[in-house]
């Protein structure tokens, strides 16, 4: 079917060059190198048969060598392909969009940015000097993964983003951005340091690595203006100190959910969840309310041997608030009355939860109220201007990088505040 629509796409638009095909091209054109090496690779896979293209004939394993050009040529027509289905996908998602907007929702798509690359994809392919190869991400053993936690994504290079004026990070945001009122960034502590395991090795081998995290978030703060799109930080796990107070500072949304949130031996109430937050029940990768409370997620934890050993799981199972910290008291003990959890409470806050996961937008307001990562007023014009709200934090030599990288320098940021258009201005 898709290649059907392509080839009546050609004929009906592309060959009498109408509106339809100007836009094609416009997308094209916008989309730069980027999209077409993206396009290219997916006609490479489907060459070679959907293998991983590490094992590709060496010369094809370069995104700039002259057998992936010349390759490109003969195939000019599959490479376009590719491209019109990104193409039909971004007008899909911008009519979403659209009409989320129509029906009263202030923020429209609430959209997910992975924390790393697929060694496997495109963008390793394609960012094979920027990317880190031989290293995975994960997390170092806590209360949640006793045996610390591999994630199999590939990292960027610190140095390397800055050497290339932060090329890749930009152009992710923008990508993801642009028809989403609302990014949530995976692991946003990444943004500080990120926990390199070597490649095939356990996560106990890894270490933290330091990222310029004043630079990435002045760029974030920068393409949430420009793009009108809330951020939204998932800030669980092992938090270095003062990060989330930084977040909070730069006007990025914390993500809180309802497991964790505990003061003693109590569930926060819903007043006491930060005023810039999303909070939610649970998420993709922890139990249900219901397999928490009934513990069927301890079951799932020995039966994939996630216990260090059977002194932690018998732990745990014996204490679960001091060992998990997850206010999870007498959970599963269904027999037992449970004394320190006011069940109208928990109806309280997950009810609360619910409510703010479907209309994030009414949270959102208080955000839109202040700087820094929100959404500028537009000018009746359509235009907008920015000032800066405080010293810009970013180096001279990052600066210039970007100047001589053909890019436009990053204004003033740490603190970016919309105002409207004077008379005087243009």
């Amino acid at each position: 079917v898709l290649e059907r629509l392509d080839a009546s796409f050609r004929r009906t638009h592309l060959v009498r060059r109408t509106e339809r095909a100007t836009a094609f091209r416009r997308f094209q054109s916008e989309g730069g190198e980027r999209l077409r090496r993206f396009a290219v690779f997916q006609a490479l896979m489907e060459f070679f048969g959907n293998r991983p293209w590490q094992t590709w004939p060496a010369p094809y394993r370069d995104s700039a060598s002259e057998d992936v050009a010349l390759f490109s040529w003969h195939r000019a027509e599959r490479v376009g392909f590719f491209q019109y289905l990104q193409w039909q996908t971004d007008l899909q998602l911008q009519a979403a969009q659209r009409r989320a907007e129509l029906h009263g929702m202030s923020l429209g798509i609430y959209r997910d940015l992975a924390v790393g690359i697929d060694p496997d994809g495109a963008d390793a392919w394609v960012e094979q000097e920027v990317a880190a190869s031989d290293i995975r991400i994960g997390a170092p053993a806590d209360p949640f993964s006793p045996n610390g936690q591999n994630w199999g994504l590939l990292p960027l290079q610190p140095q390397k983003l800055q050497e290339t004026a932060y090329e890749h990070f930009i152009a992710t945001l923008r990508a993801n951005m642009r028809a989403a009122g609302a990014l949530r960034i995976d692991h946003v502590m990444g943004l500080r340091r990120m926990f390199w395991v070597p490649a095939g090795a356990e996560p106990v081998s890894g270490a933290y690595v330091r990222y310029p995290c004043e630079d990435l978030l002045g760029i974030l703060a920068l393409e949430s203006q420009r793009n009108r799109c809330v951020v939204i930080g998932e800030d669980l796990g092992t938090v270095p100190d003062g990060f989330r107070e930084r977040m909070a500072e730069s006007g990025a949304l914390s993500y809180r959910v309802f497991y964790f949130e505990k003061k003693g031996d109590r569930f926060s109430s819903p007043a006491e969840y930060p005023e810039l937050a999303l909070a939610c029940a649970s998420t993709h990768d922890l139990p249900t309310l219901k397999g928490f409370w009934e513990g069927m997620d301890l079951a799932l934890r020995k039966q994939f041997g996630l216990y260090p050993g059977e002194e932690a799981r018998d732990e745990e199972e014996r204490n679960p608030v001091e060992v998990c910290e997850r206010g999870a008291v007498e959970r599963r003990h269904p027999d037992v009355v449970v004394q320190n959890i006011d069940l109208g409470e928990i109806v309280a806050v997950v009810a609360t939860h619910q409510i703010v996961r479907v209309n994030i937008e009414i949270q959102a307001l208080r955000v839109l109220l202040g700087n820094k990562c929100h959404v500028p007023q537009r000018h009746e014009e359509g235009r907008y201007q920015y000032q800066s709200g405080s010293k810009n934090r970013h180096s001279a030599s990052f600066r210039q990088r970007l100047i001589e990288s053909g890019r436009e320098p990053l204004v003033e940021t740490r603190h970016v505040v919309p105002r409207k258009l004077g008379p005087g201005d243009r």
